[in-house]
């Protein structure tokens, strides 16, 4: 009989893919502007880079895919191996917050990325407000007592129903505590927490 194994979450921007440097790749792209990732104090990326809600919902639906982020995009240091790592020990389950627009190039990017291997993908409404779980919620629906994170609101919201957060070091979450949340600066440092 197959041992069962302990359930995880892994989101994916900025967690598994570089996304915020890529949003910066393109703002400097468009006007000529050059922002220092480490002003980026808030995953609101409107908000440092003086522009508009919408306008930075505009360029993830619009400019993400024709720069190439859905197809090809670049991975954070060791995230692929270390997650590739993670499938003997782990049942893991991908939990993002993308809009539902890009659902099935989520899909086969993941898919593509991860083919020899068994995980579950789940979209949640942290931040487009377009699905109706937090993924606070999905991870206790689903049983899953471990995520690793960026964003600060989620990863509290995580820690304080319960659920244990491996947050990975950003400049948009400096200010992130709570008893059930560990930093992280790098996968090598997430592989050493689920040993």
């Amino acid at each position: 009989m197959e041992e069962k194994k302990i359930k995880i979450g892994i989101d994916i921007d900025d967690v598994l893919v570089e996304c915020a440097k890529h949003f910066l790749d393109i703002h400097y792209d468009k006007t000529g502007e050059k922002i220092s990732f480490e002003n980026l104090f808030t995953y609101d990326l409107w908000v440092p880079l003086n522009i508009s809600k919408e306008e930075c919902h505009r360029i993830f639906r619009e400019d993400f895919p024709s720069y190439g982020f859905l197809d090809n995009p670049c991975f954070i240091d060791k995230s692929k191996q270390s997650i590739e790592m993670l499938f003997k020990q782990f049942k893991v389950f991908f939990i993002t917050s993308r809009p539902l627009h890009i659902k099935g190039k989520t899909h086969d990017f993941l898919n593509k990325t991860f083919s020899n291997n068994d995980f579950d993908i789940h979209f949640s409404g942290d931040f487009y407000k377009t699905q109706e779980k937090s993924k606070a919620e999905i991870c206790n629906f689903l049983g899953i007592s471990l995520i690793i994170e960026d964003q600060a609101p989620i990863a509290v919201d995580c820690a304080g129903k319960g659920i244990k957060v491996l947050l990975m070091d950003k400049p948009w979450n400096k200010d992130c505590e709570h008893e059930n949340i560990i930093r992280v600066k790098n996968w090598n440092e997430v592989l050493q927490k689920l040993k």
